[in-house]
């Protein structure tokens, strides 16, 4: 994600359906904090990853969720009481 979308947040629409049960713990935790943590690289940082660490967490997490951007992300698995 860019600067620029990371400051400004991302916004879409998603698809139905949702394969919540798959997501694995690690995905679950980084998801998590998108909720809190407007971007990877400040997720990275507080998570102690490097950037593209999250990225290869949140990239299956979002395919599994069925689910194209940030927001969606943590509405379904909020949703869904996979995180609070």
């Amino acid at each position: 994600m860019n600067q620029r979308a990371c400051a400004e947040g991302s916004h879409g629409q998603a698809n139905e359906g949702v394969g919540l049960s798959v997501l694995s713990p690690r995905e679950l935790e980084v998801d998590s904090h998108l909720a809190l943590v407007p971007c990877n690289a400040l997720i990275g940082a507080h998570m102690g990853l490097a950037e593209s660490t999250v990225t290869s967490y949140l990239a299956p997490a979002a395919r599994k969720l069925v689910t194209t951007n940030r927001f969606d992300a943590v509405l379904r698995a909020r949703h869904s009481g996979l995180i609070a």
